[in-house]
């Protein structure tokens, strides 16, 4: 069994924790996100596609988003599950980075003829507008929420660490690992020196740069994938 942090944040964590204990873990609770909604304007009436690029965005935006019958992509599998929960269907691209879905528009659909909203964070990457734009498209951007660090679990974290109470380290995203180690204070070393499952490539790039040396990146994305990945792990 290990002693499992689970980063993610707080209404995210009970699948993950639920499947970890089934697996016979114990998950370490620490959000390393707080997601906060924010206000944003309605979708234009000449929008003729809609990219959506979290879970978070389907929970955070408007219904008002998601009355028009319009064709939809969601960056990934838990974000098209969320969309299918209300009623939204939703295309996948091959790669779940904003590169595949790109590669996707760019497969499907003509730039002369579409307007596209894109609906994420406010403090997500701009590649993927920047590079519709570049091509031709009208893009509107419809920022339904903001990520920030809590600062209540700091304590906790800390203890855990200097206990050394963790065995390995789950984390989704750039943001929530830079938000992890500040957290971690004094004990930050001890952090870098846990194992940790993050989600792509890039995440793994980051994790190495901010001094972490044993960075695993599942075979496949999501729940399945990171399980699949600390199953491996454990058992070598």
């Amino acid at each position: 069994m290990a002693q499992v942090l689970v980063t993610r944040a707080a209404h995210q964590t009970h699948s993950l924790c639920e499947a970890l204990s089934q697996a016979g873990h114990h998950a370490l609770c620490c959000p390393a996100l707080d997601i906060v909604p924010l206000a944003h304007p309605e979708l234009a009436s000449a929008c003729t596609l809609r990219v959506v690029l979290s879970a978070h965005a389907v929970r955070f935006a408007a219904p008002s988003l998601w009355q028009a019958e319009i064709d939809t992509i969601a960056i990934g599998e838990a974000t098209a599950a969320a969309l299918a929960e209300i009623g939204v269907t939703a295309a996948i691209p091959d790669t779940h980075t904003s590169e595949g879905v790109l590669a996707l528009i760019e497969h499907r659909f003509d730039a002369s003829q579409h307007h596209v909203a894109i609906i994420s964070g406010a403090e997500g990457r701009d590649w993927l507008p920047t590079a519709l734009r570049a091509r031709g498209w009208r893009v509107d951007l419809h920022a339904v929420y903001r990520r920030q660090c809590p600062t209540h679990s700091d304590q906790k974290l800390q203890q855990w660490l200097t206990e050394q109470a963790i065995d390995i380290v789950l984390c989704g995203s750039d943001e929530a690992l830079t938000n992890l180690l500040q957290m971690s204070g004094p004990v930050q070393r001890r952090l870098v020196s846990l194992p940790l499952i993050v989600q792509s490539q890039r995440n793994r790039r980051f994790a190495l740069d901010q001094g972490f040396t044993q960075v695993i990146v599942p075979d496949c994305p999501g729940d399945s994938g990171q399980l699949a990945a600390l199953h491996q792990f454990t058992n070598i």
